[in-house]
This record gives structure tokens, sequence and C-alpha cells, in this order.
């Protein structure tokens, strides 16, 4: 039981911390220096095709230009008598002068590359190519590191508008197939369907000189331990499987990226994830189409991002019941002569003249006493508001006394019977604010009180639309 309860099941004590989503900085960086690399090889890479159009048996037309030599590198397999114009001592052309003029390294060397190495890089791409693909294909979907990292030439189907991928995922133990939108013929861009497209074209002399290989990431390597017959020395194609010295961790390191740790590609998931929550608002945003068992256990619900758009969710209903609340009426529990009689306020007691000096006509066309009739929240400012009575009862400028109750009580009256005309949903959109903030107007007075006022003979004037819809 100790043994099943303790931290691993393995004997290790390491534990590793919780994976969160990189920062839209770190999220930025990481694009930003993978399209770098993306762009820089694949101009190397154009200029190797336009080398290898003009390129010549070198055994017939020299050893001394770059051009033969991919050329060579293309389409001779090697052989032994070559070794004396790659390696040995009559070579025209050193790794260090092809390095600097592909691109690769325009800087002195300690120790220049090997020549067929530093050539290579004109005919396939590296590693730091495939891996830069590999983090903007996942920050463009979503997938598990896993779902990329074993691809395989038959998982990918290129169609004339689109790519269709079948990607394999452990955790869910399913296979699933993309449909990723992308054009047949350059240029692509940097959607996730123009990026297999890139890698694919890119690696097209890796695929062509690997035929029997079935993984779809290849790049040119200095060096392997299984050197088959006809390959040159210090340079294979290899198929690539993304280990420690071709990691996140190492892209970071070699461009000096300011990214927080754990350099872990899982956290480009976290990132897209996070992403798609605070586009869409809602926990289901983040968890995308995973319906898993992990997900309805709130598996998602971990990542910062996530936390942030669930309390903003909170802060959004709070703040949009404080603005109900702010724009409803004022209430004043006194007659408005008694208010007005002893001021204490210069404009309410202003209102509260108005009010207790209202003639019966007037009392007939309002509901209650306003502020500014020039800056109803319902019109444009400056103009007269044309709201009265229907919007009173959910307008900050509304001023409620005790002389208005037998009106309230009318206009109460007048909501119920709306009610049981209209559909709930639109009679709660259109009314249920107002008679919100009428009952709780109502419960400030006694039920005599409300009896005594439902006695009066009160007439209350409202525009013909609303009465339609009595």
């Amino acid at each position: 039981m100790d043994w099943a309860s303790g931290l691993v099941l393995d004997g290790s004590a390491w534990q590793g911390l919780p994976l969160d989503e990189f920062s839209n900085d770190e999220r930025i960086q990481l694009e930003q220096a993978c399209r770098m690399i993306v762009r820089d090889t694949e101009e190397r890479l154009a200029r190797g095709n336009a080398l290898l159009t003009s390129g010549k048996d070198p055994r017939h037309h020299g050893w001394d230009r770059v051009e033969n030599l991919l050329w060579a590198l293309r389409n001779l397999p090697y052989a032994e008598s070559f070794h004396v114009h790659l390696a040995g001592p009559r070579r025209a052309l050193t790794g260090c002068d092809v390095d600097q003029e592909s691109g690769v390294n325009r800087n002195t060397r300690l120790m220049a590359r090997p020549l067929m190495t530093a050539v290579g890089a004109y005919l396939a791409p590296e590693d730091e190519y495939l891996l830069a693909i590999r983090v903007l294909l996942h920050l463009q979907t979503g997938w598990a590191p896993e779902e990329s990292r074993q691809l395989l030439r038959s998982d990918i189907e290129f169609g004339d508008s689109s790519v269709r991928v079948r990607a394999t995922k452990l955790r869910a133990q399913r296979i699933r197939w993309h449909t990723l939108s992308s054009a047949e013929q350059p240029p692509w861009g940097w959607k996730a369907g123009d990026l297999i497209r890139r890698a694919a074209y890119a690696m097209q002399h890796a695929h062509a000189l690997t035929p029997e290989e079935q993984l779809f990431w290849v790049a040119g390597i200095r060096s392997a331990r299984d050197r088959r017959d006809g390959e040159y020395p210090q340079y294979f194609i290899r198929a690539r499987h993304f280990g420690r010295t071709n990691s996140l961790g190492k892209l970071i390191e070699r461009h000096g990226l300011s990214i927080s740790e754990p350099h872990d590609m899982r956290r480009l998931r976290k990132t897209v994830k996070s992403a798609r929550a605070a586009l869409l608002g809602t926990l289901n945003g983040a968890a995308g189409d995973d319906h898993s068992v992990e997900v309805f256990r709130g598996h998602y619900a971990q990542t910062a991002t996530v936390h942030t758009i669930a309390a903003q969710t909170v802060l959004r209903a709070q703040r949009k019941v404080l603005d109900r609340a702010q724009d409803g009426p004022t209430f004043f529990d006194a007659m408005a002569a008694d208010i007005a009689a002893s001021p204490k306020d210069s404009d309410v007691a202003a209102l509260a003249t108005a009010v207790s000096d209202e003639s019966p006509a007037e009392q007939q066309l309002t509901l209650t006493a306003c502020r500014d009739p020039y800056d109803a929240p319902f019109t444009q400012p400056g103009a007269l508001c044309h709201a009265s009575p229907s919007m009173c009862l959910q307008c900050r400028n509304a001023v409620i006394f005790r002389d208005h109750l037998p009106r309230l009580i009318v206009y109460r009256d007048v909501l119920d019977d709306i009610e049981k005309t209209m559909p709930p949903i639109q009679f709660s959109e259109t009314y249920g604010q107002q008679r919100v903030n009428l009952d709780a107007v109502l419960a400030e007075f006694l039920p005599d009180q409300i009896e005594s006022a439902r006695k009066q003979n009160v007439f209350l004037h409202r525009p013909l639309g609303q009465r339609a819809e009595q």
C-alpha cells in the first residue's frame, strides 16, 4: 500500500512540476524565432536547387565547384576514388568556404565543418528546421507532442486544397484524421497545412534518397553509426526522432530566447488551449475536441489563463448585476412635500417640489420623477427622452417618492397583463428588470398602504406601442 500510494511506481523520487502554458510574450518569441529558422533554411535550399540544376558530373567537369559537388551528392553513389577530392590534401574547397557562401555560418569557425557536411546544407534541411516546423505546427493546432513526433509518410495525404494527416494520440489511445487547408503550389503561409507542405518540399531530396524510410521527418546529419554503401563520409540522411540533441530547450538556448522553464513541448498544447479559452471565454473552449474522461474531470482547468478566464467570467457577472443596480431608480422613503419643505439636497428638493406641484394631467403622464430628461441612457446625449414611462423603472435618472405609489401599483398590473401575452423569454428581456426594480420599491411599503393606494382611481398614460403589446 505504501509503494502504490507513493510519488511514482518506478522507485524514483523525482517529481515533476505541473506544466503551465507559455506566456503570450514567450509564444511570440518562439513563433518569431522558428519562422526565422524556416525562412533562412528554405532560402538556402532554394539556392541549392538552383545550384543543382547547373551542376555537372565532377568526374568530368571538376571537383572545384560547389554545384558539381552538390550534383554528386544527389546523384552519384560514393566511391573510394572520390576521397582525394573531398577530404584529401588535393581538395579544391573547404567546409568553411561553403558555409560562408550558404549562410549556415558567416563567422570564422575554430573548427570548420567537413566539406560534404557543408555541401549537404544545400540539399536537405537540418534538425533545427524540422523542430522549428513542429513548434509552429503545434502552435497552430494544439496537438499533443506525439501526434507529430512519429509521423509516417503514409500518414500524410496531399490534396489539391488540403492536407490530410493521420495523428495518433497516445494518452487517449485513438487515431484522428485532420484535414488542414493548404494551397497545392507555393507561396505557402504559416497555417498548419502550409507548414506540412513546406516541410515536405524542403525534404524532397532527402525523401528521394531514403525511399525505404517510413518516417516523415528526415534530415542531413554529420555522423551515424550505421554507414551504408554509397553514402558519403561525414554526411548522412537519417530519420529524426527529436531527442535531447534536437529539443525545444536546445533551440531556446541556441537563439538566446527568454523562455520560462520547463522547456517542454507539451506546454505548446497548453498555450493553444488557453488561447482558445481566452477567445471563447469558456472551459469548453480550452478542452477543444478532447472529449475524454480527463476533460470532464476538469483536467484543463489547471492552467493560469483558464483560471483567469473563469475569474473574469465571475467579474463580468458581478459587474452586470452592479450596473443593473446602478441603472435603476432611486427611492426616497418620504412624501415629496416633506422633502421639499426641508431641503438637504437642492437637486432632490427641486424634484420633490415639482412632484408635489404636479397637476392631475401630469400625474397621468409620469411614472417617476426625472433628474435630466436630456441625458437618458436610451437616447443620444442632448436629445429629449421619449421612453417615459416605459423605461423609467430601469433608468438611472428616475427618482421615486411615496407620492408615486398609486401609479407604481397600476404599472405593476400593466406588466402582469403584458406578461400573459408575450413569450417568457421576450418578456424577461424587455420588462424583466423593470419588474424586479418595481417589486424592490413596492417591498418598502406596508400591505395596508398598498391596498389603500390600489383603491384610488388612478390612470396612467402609456405609449401606443406598449398598449398594443397588452
